[in-house]
């Protein structure tokens, strides 16, 4: 635990936003109230969220003295507009609070019962007076409890050593009954009530002050629906204390507020990063929401404010270009709940910067992790390169590479040891220029490739015999090996043209796994060639098989001497096939948590119920963030794409432990997409691995996420919208989980458990009922 302590002048109307939770007190070491009245005394106060702030209080002078009370009300947004009336003030006082954290001071005689009502959540302080008002008492400051935070029981003690103690108990006009209210098992059906007036005829409450000896007592209501309020002081002569008697820190209905989406583009030579919030939920009063990062750009602090009203809000991050050839950078922007707000689970969001120098494309993205995988490589700046030296990086791995005219680059994949995306990087440096390049490449397991090997690697020369082998059963897995044949081609790609020349070097031939072959001669097409590349192609025989199925060889490179032999460069050469072997997964949960259409829920615990909320929900939450299902649901469109009275999910994100986040939504073709830590997945290669996570794409508008733990997430889609989503939890997450999904503990009856709650609603609740405490 810390504390930080600090002094000024006033500190009233501060504002202070943390991103986790923390006490704040505040106080004086030695103040006089009003000023320059005697004697001083230290006071202190611990201050509640503004998130539990109210709009409604009672308050009364404190029984015992005669010198009056001294208030300060604190706005927590602008234009608030407040009203005070006494039971001793002439007229009704009402004040325009223009600022969150503005405040306005008021002073009352003695025997003063006061409502003070807004329209916008206030803090509303007491302040005892100095010794000099009457002879008893030094200053203390106590926080008046709003009516919204009274409670049904409490238990608190009244101080030793003090000559006068009481409390006063706040009572509204629908839970007054005296003879209902307890206190030490006495009700209090004879005591002496005090109306408390809104206006001069609408009634707000009743106030009762009791005296009452030191020690513990106990307050409550014996009807256990109803609420009341209770401060506890005393006095001394040079001495005081006060209290709230206790209260609820129940949040007051909020509006919620999130990043628009998980993850943020932008180019690295644009000037703004542009992020948008988005508000849903009670939008009629002002919130106020804290935006920081920390990163190597800048550390910033941006306070945005939502007016009443106002949906969404656009906050620009100034992006700082450079000329250096790097890989995409990223940082984190995160929500700090400000005033008037709860957050979302969207709470933090990716702001990915692309480096715009040095982007290049590969061509196949992906191949084999034990190498030998052809890749072409393009962007426009390879257009200025020919004959110099190319270096293909592939995780750290370098390989020799070469640059045709026309701005094409060539280079193999070596043996990489494991799969998912791994970092490629390409250097060219030449007598003139330099370059450099990186992108991201897949490595895939082997088994989901198909491939030819030439044995007599790394180089053989033009005229010599190679020897070729391949898996027979790979390359038509529909048929038996031996019931067709196949053809070997050598294709080499000719500069000049830019076309692919095909020679055919041995047909109709046995599917036997291997031949030997001889390399056709060549002599070079002019003085400046120096290489070429090549493929080597097996293919079906057409007359063996209806079904023709190429399986390409690696690009090697060619190298020659002049009035010398041109060299094959080669390492394991490899070819994709058209067939993945998919994920098999186990079924961990007891059952399958389900959602569907508009939307149904199926909870990980089995309980089914309707749910039709609008905004940012998190369907699975585990302790400690092991596991995290969130989902947005938007207004469904009906015909002509109008909005109806109906709302479905519209995207949802999955994050386990520390994988990359998987977030799935249906893009304008109504085609179902997955974006991974930001990155739109193309699906050229079914089953991709990436940070501790496993996507494949099932067909159908399907999409499956499995990760490392064992969760397991299928999302499905129609008519535009996610219709189908189906979860697996593993065991061990089996009670420490909460959300829309349930709780994952055999137990239906607790499924249904509010975000800012303890208790669960009962299983056969209404849509009504669950909509208003769940959303």
């Amino acid at each position: 635990m810390e504390s930080y302590f600090w002094e000024s002048n006033s500190v009233t109307g501060t504002r202070v936003i943390s991103n986790k939770p923390l006490v704040m007190y505040v106080g004086h070491r030695c103040t006089d109230i009003p000023y320059y009245s005697s004697a001083c005394d230290h006071i202190t106060e611990q201050v509640s969220p503004t998130a539990v702030w109210g709009t409604t209080f009672m308050s009364s002078s404190y029984a015992g003295r005669a010198s009056g009370d001294l208030y300060r009300i604190l706005a927590s947004q602008s234009s608030t507009s407040v009203t005070v009336n006494c039971s001793t003030l002439s007229e009704v006082l009402t004040y325009n609070l223009d600022t969150a954290g503005s405040w306005q001071e008021i002073t009352t005689p003695d025997k003063s019962f006061c409502s003070i009502t807004s329209d916008k959540p206030l803090l509303v302080m007491q302040f005892a007076l100095g010794n000099s008002k009457d002879g008893i008492g030094d200053p203390f400051m106590m926080m008046i409890t709003p009516v919204e935070q009274y409670s049904n029981n409490y238990v608190f003690n009244i101080l030793p050593e003090f000559e006068i103690n009481y409390i006063t108990l706040y009572v509204t006009p629908e839970d007054f009954q005296p003879g209902s209210i307890f206190v030490d098992d006495a009700n209090l059906e004879n005591s002496t009530w005090v109306a408390v007036y809104c206006s001069s005829a609408d009634i707000c409450g009743y106030i009762t002050n009791i005296s009452l000896l030191p020690g513990e007592h106990q307050l409550y209501h014996a009807d256990v629906s109803s609420q009341i309020g209770v401060s506890a002081y005393g006095f001394n002569t040079f001495n005081s204390y006060g209290y709230p008697g206790g209260l609820q820190l129940e949040p007051v209905q909020l509006a919620t507020v999130s990043f628009s989406q998980l993850e943020f583009t932008v180019l690295e030579n644009e000037e703004f990063a542009r992020v948008e919030l988005v508000r849903s939920g009670d939008i009629s009063r002002e919130a106020v929401v804290l935006i920081g990062t920390r990163s190597d750009y800048m550390a910033i602090i941006e306070i945005l404010t939502f007016l009443p009203e106002e949906l969404t809000k656009r906050v620009d991050i100034v992006i700082n270009d450079d000329t250096n050839v790097e890989f995409d950078e990223s940082f984190f922007l995160y929500l700090v709940s400000g005033e008037g707000v709860h957050l979302s689970p969207f709470q933090r969001a990716k702001v990915v910067i692309r480096n715009d120098d040095g982007k290049i494309t590969l061509t196949p993205r992906y191949g084999s992790e034990i190498g030998g995988t052809p890749i072409i490589v393009t962007a426009d700046k390879l257009e200025a390169f020919e004959e110099d030296n190319v270096t293909c990086v592939f995780d750290g791995i370098k390989t020799d590479g070469f640059v045709t005219k026309d701005g094409l680059v060539f280079c193999v994949s070596p043996e990489l040891r494991r799969t998912g995306r791994v970092p490629f990087e390409l250097h060219i440096d030449g007598d003139k220029n330099s370059f450099t390049g990186f992108a991201k490449f897949i490595s895939v397991s082997h088994d989901k490739v198909a491939g030819v090997m030439v044995e007599n690697g790394p180089v053989v020369a033009t005229g010599d015999m190679v020897r070729l082998s391949w898996s027979p059963e790979a390359i038509l897995p529909t048929e038996p090996p031996d019931s067709y044949n196949i053809n070997v081609m050598l294709r080499e790609y000719d500069q000049e043209s830019g076309e692919w020349i095909d020679t055919e070097l041995a047909k109709e031939m046995p599917n036997s796994g291997f031949i030997e072959i001889a390399v056709p001669e060549r002599a070079p097409k002019n003085d400046n060639e120096s290489a070429a590349p090549a493929v080597f192609q097996i293919e079906v025989s057409e007359s063996s098989t209806d079904t023709q199925i190429q399986k390409r060889g690696l690009f090697s490179t060619i190298a020659k001497a002049v009035k010398k032999a041109v060299k094959f460069v080669t390492k394991k050469i490899e070819v994709s096939r058209l067939f993945f072997i998919p994920v098999v997964t186990s079924a961990f949960a007891r059952e399958d948590p389900f959602a569907r259409g508009d939307p149904h829920l199926i909870t990980l615990d089995g309980l089914r119920y309707t749910f039709n909320g609008r905004g940012e929900f998190t369907l699975i939450e585990t302790q400690g963030d092991m596991f995290t299902l969130q989902g947005r649901m938007t207004l469904a469109n009906g015909v002509n794409k109008s909005a109806i009275a109906a709302t479905v999910f519209s995207a949802i994100a999955a994050k386990d432990n520390d994988s990359d986040t998987v977030q799935f939504e249906v893009d304008e073709n109504n085609t179902l997409i997955a974006i991974v830590s930001g990155e739109l997945v193309v699906f050229d290669l079914a089953e991709q691995e990436f940070e501790k996570v496993t996507v494949q794409h099932l067909g159908e508008n399907s999409i499956e996420a499995l990760f490392a733990s064992g969760a397991y997430v299928v999302a499905g889609a129609e008519n535009g919208f996610i219709a189908t989503l189906q979860v697996i939890l593993p065991e061990a997450y089996s009670g420490q989980v909460q959300g829309l999904l349930g709780t994952y503990n055999g137990d239906v009856s607790d499924d249904l458990l509010p975000q800012f709650g303890d208790r669960p609603l009962p299983p056969d609740s209404s849509m009504e009922d669950i909509h208003t405490s769940l959303v």
